[in-house]
């Protein structure tokens, strides 16, 4: 645009807003970056599995161990059809909530199971659990979602990691801190942001398939791994906000297989037990009431 010569700046200006006016153009005043949002609702993002749906505000942190392949192996263990039910597996199963409170010092664990053995001992009658009360045998991956309810206000950061087969290591003991726990499968949580947590857990054991019914003769039944939340940092709150931070576990099942179909009664383990007690008290009885000859060949009379 072209500036009249001696003629003043406000006055120039003004003819030129004049000029907008008159095409009816509107003059609209941004901002030179993304605002970030002041205290407001953000965008949900949703994470869905079938018909079940989790939300979260911020970008999750997500911890993925190495896949082995173990189809071809599995299929050779058995001669039976391997089944599927992914359609019941892969929903979102809730776990457990629990608390991390500001007294919880760096090293505290919040958190310390073994898996898949607890989510069936815990929520072994649900639809997503059934299946392993009717098969003898599974072998899947897993996948953990730790949600963090927290606020702005309160600072702090969690340690989520997965390690494989804890229960043949004698001296786990020396394993279980944030700095060895940080060099297997793990992901971090933290408190002002809120964020979400992901694990990825493909299946690896020593067997093709792991048993579902705990018995003396099988070792390890639904023992994968150890889940484990530990204080990574304090965390640290406002006089005026609660000290407390609400933590909630979620885990689904991916690419399942069942072989070894069997009645769901047969899920207490050494059911057989109590009757060789039996027999043993039956058989104590027998010898101190007397002694009986030939019983078992009587004389002919």
């Amino acid at each position: 645009r072209r500036v009249l010569p001696n003629v003043p700046f406000k006055i120039e200006m003004a003819r030129y807003f004049n000029r907008m006016v008159r095409k009816q153009q509107k003059l609209i005043a941004q901002h030179q970056g993304n605002e970030d949002a002041h205290g407001g609702e953000e965008s949900q993002i949703q994470d869905q599995a079938s018909n079940v749906v989790l939300e979260r505000q911020t970008d999750e942190s997500e911890g993925l161990a190495p896949t082995i392949a173990t189809d071809k192996a599995f299929k050779l263990g058995s001669n039976d059809d391997h089944q599927q039910y992914d359609s019941f597996l892969n929903r979102f199963l809730h776990v457990k909530t629990v608390e991390w409170r500001a007294d919880k010092k760096q090293g505290d664990v919040l958190f310390k199971e073994v898996f898949p053995k607890f989510i069936v001992k815990e929520r072994g009658d649900t639809p997503n659990m059934s299946f392993f009360k009717l098969f003898q045998y599974w072998k899947g991956d897993m996948e953990f979602k730790i949600q963090i309810n927290s606020n702005p206000f309160q600072v702090g950061q969690l340690q989520c990691s997965w390690r494989y087969m804890d229960m043949v290591n004698k001296n786990i003991k020396f394993y279980e801190n944030v700095q060895s726990l940080s060099q297997t499968t793990h992901a971090l949580a933290s408190a002002n942001s809120s964020n979400a947590v992901k694990i990825y857990v493909p299946y690896k054991f020593v067997k093709t398939s792991v048993a579902t019914t705990e018995r003396p003769d099988l070792e390890l039944p639904l023992d994968l791994g150890t889940l484990r939340i530990v204080v990574l940092n304090q965390l640290h709150a406002t006089e005026s906000c609660y000290p407390g931070v609400d933590v909630s576990i979620w885990v689904r099942f991916l690419n399942g297989s069942f072989s070894g179909m069997k009645s769901s009664s047969l899920d207490s383990p050494v059911s057989h037990q109590g009757w060789l007690d039996d027999i043993g008290k039956a058989e104590f009885h027998l010898n101190i009431d007397g002694k009986i000859d030939n019983t078992d060949k009587p004389p002919v009379q």
